[in-house]
Order: structure tokens, then C-alpha cells, then sequence
């Protein structure tokens, strides 16, 4: 038995020449999970040179849909409270959208909402990120570009390892009985096409 109904994204920013390729990892009536690579020929789903162990084919994105049955799930949704936002944490990140900055062992973090959802940046201090400058656009992204609305509560988390050279992101967000959540380490804005064009 497979999961029904399933929405996927459709919308990736490949770079001319390349392809879009896909592999499907698992697939029950409870949990499905697909990943996506930038192939440089037109290829069919499940292709040998993206499932062999030692497949050397740059990975795009992975997504995965499972039954929430009744688990904690607080480590997916983190409770965050940005009601009282103290002034010297406060970030103005634009469209009436404030964020709070904080820093705390090594790291700093920029954490905002936008309806349902919750967004966070983590950057290590020393690399002194322009947190303030990647929400920025995010949000100016989200102006014009739908997420989808997620049945309780939805959070994106961007994280950049050390040096700040990669980027890694999670979009994670319920809708009915299900959680979806998307992986990659495209750049935010290109992230965010990708959780835009899944369609439920």
C-alpha cells in the first residue's frame, strides 16, 4: 500500500545544462520519502547513478511525508515566543516584520514569524553573518510567494556551518494528519521555491 495523494515540489533552480533527477528512498501508506539531484543528462526515476551506494550525483533536495501519529514532535516545531520582543533584540526585517537577535554560546540566531510559520538563521558568531541581511530577503521573497499553510505551525531553520561558505535548510510544516519536510543545501531564497511550489 502506498501514500496517496502525495504533493511534491515542482519548482528547482538548476543550472543551465543540467537536469532535474529522482529517486524515491521509500514509499508506504504512512511515510514517503523522495530525493532530488541535479543529473547532467535527462534520466528515469530511480536511476542506477543516483541509488548506487556510491553515487557521486550532486543531491538537490530531499523531501519526505509522514503520518504524524501522535509523537512528540517539539523538536520539528520548537516553541518559540516573539510576543515581547526586548528593544535591544529587536530587527526590523522589513513589511512590518520584526525579528529578535540573539547570541549564545558561539552562535548567533535571528528568529521571526510570518503568519503560522516560525523562521530562525544560525550562524557561528566568529563568521559574522549578515543574519539581518538574509532575513531581509527571505522576507521580501515571502511578499510575494505562498508557503504553504501548514495545519497548526510550520518553521524553517537555515543553518550555516562554520565558515559560512554552505548553508544547510529545513522547512517542516503540517498539514491534516501529515508533516512534511523538505532538506537541502541550495541557498534560502532557492529553498524557498521549493516549499512554494508544493501544491496540496
Amino acid at each position: 500500500m502506498l501514500m496517496k495523494n502525495v504533493s511534491l515540489p515542482t519548482s528547482f533552480t538548476l543550472k543551465d545544462g543540467t537536469y532535474l533527477g529522482v529517486a524515491i528512498s521509500s514509499n508506504t501508506s504512512d511515510a514517503f520519502k523522495v530525493n532530488f539531484y541535479a543529473t547532467t543528462q535527462s534520466i528515469g526515476i530511480n536511476d542506477d547513478s543516483l541509488t548506487a551506494s556510491d553515487s557521486k550525483v550532486p543531491a538537490l533536495a530531499s523531501y519526505e511525508v509522514k503520518t504524524d501519529k501522535g509523537g512528540n514532535l517539539s523538536d520539528t516545531f520548537p516553541e518559540t515566543n516573539l510576543s515581547n520582543i526586548p528593544k535591544d533584540m529587536a530587527v526590523d526585517l522589513g513589511h512590518g516584520i520584526q525579528g529578535m537577535g540573539e547570541g549564545a554560546a558561539g552562535s548567533q540566531y535571528l528568529t521571526w514569524k510570518e503568519g503560522r510559520w516560525t523562521l530562525q538563521i544560525r550562524s557561528v558568531s566568529e563568521d559574522k553573518m549578515n543574519n539581518p541581511g538574509i532575513a531581509k530577503k527571505m522576507v521580501e521573497y515571502l511578499e510575494s510567494h505562498t508557503l504553504p499553510v501548514p495545519k497548526d505551525k510550520g518553521y524553517i531553520l537555515v543553518e550555516y556551518p562554520s565558515g559560512g561558505k554552505s548553508v544547510h535548510v529545513t522547512i517542516s510544516w503540517q498539514d491534516r494528519n501529515l508533516v512534511h519536510q523538505l532538506q537541502t543545501d541550495q541557498v534560502p531564497l532557492d529553498a524557498l521555491g521549493m516549499a512554494v511550489s508544493v501544491k496540496s
